[in-house]
């Protein structure tokens, strides 16, 4: 109605929007999926994070740290998101190597930080001796720290995060404050999907499916990272 010549979307729902969105595509409307897929090959392109390789970096950061032994808790985001999905697989997918670290829940809270902090309450009082807690982002991961605290629990049991944000509250300053033990970088992908509308309009070349790279960041290489960032800033300014 507001005659738009490009829509991006970042669905939270693999299937809820693709009607919506499959109605833009088939009118003639690009469609730039940013940060999540569909379950539709009815786009123009998708600017997404590996998140099978956030999952498997994760998984392989546990079993590191874990020495091959432990219980641990995982907390997802929204069970119909593929970015979600597609975390839980690849850490299945290097977790089923070790039979000796159990899962001992996953529960879906959708990114919600309250909605987390009750749930980590919950299932911190229904398992004690939790070695570890792995989120798929650092906002329930910071309230997994809080429902530690609030429990009383010390030592802290390990709690992994993903984004890796920089700013007060979010992961990397709660990293390098000794609230998470590591968090895997999701890149948002803003910048490129503003170039990848832009390429788009004006009728230039363009890669359909932009898989944005990930690294773990932990105690080991947190400090380099905020010093690169603060680096690029200062020449920003």
């Amino acid at each position: 109605e507001e005659g738009i010549d490009l829509l991006i979307v970042t669905p939270n729902d693999a299937m809820a929007l693709v009607p919506t969105i499959e109605r833009f595509y088939d009118r003639g409307i690009p469609v730039i999926l940013s940060g999540r897929k569909i379950h539709s090959g009815k786009f123009t392109a998708s600017i997404t994070a590996d998140n099978l390789d956030i999952g498997e970096r994760v998984g392989n950061y546990i079993a590191g740290r874990l020495a091959g032994h432990g219980r641990i808790i995982e907390i997802q985001g929204p069970a119909n998101a593929t970015s979600c999905q597609e975390r839980h697989y690849g850490l299945q997918s290097v977790l089923e190597k070790f039979p000796d670290i159990e899962v001992v829940s996953s529960i879906s809270v959708n990114w919600d930080y309250k909605l987390a902090l009750a749930a980590a309450d919950s299932l911190l009082r229904l398992y004690p001796n939790i070695d570890l807690i792995t989120a798929q982002n650092d906002v329930m991961a910071s309230a997994a720290y809080e429902a530690c605290e609030r429990l009383h629990i010390h030592p802290t049991p390990a709690i992994v995060g993903v984004d890796g944000l920089m700013g007060p509250g979010n992961g990397l300053s709660n990293l390098a404050d000794g609230m998470l033990s590591a968090t895997c970088l999701n890149p948002t992908g803003a910048s490129e999907t503003i170039e990848m509308a832009y390429k788009i309009l004006q009728g230039e070349p363009f890669n359909r499916n932009t898989v944005l790279s990930t690294v773990l960041i932990d105690e080991n290489n947190v400090s380099t990272i905020l010093m690169y960032i603060k680096i690029l800033e200062s020449y920003n300014k």
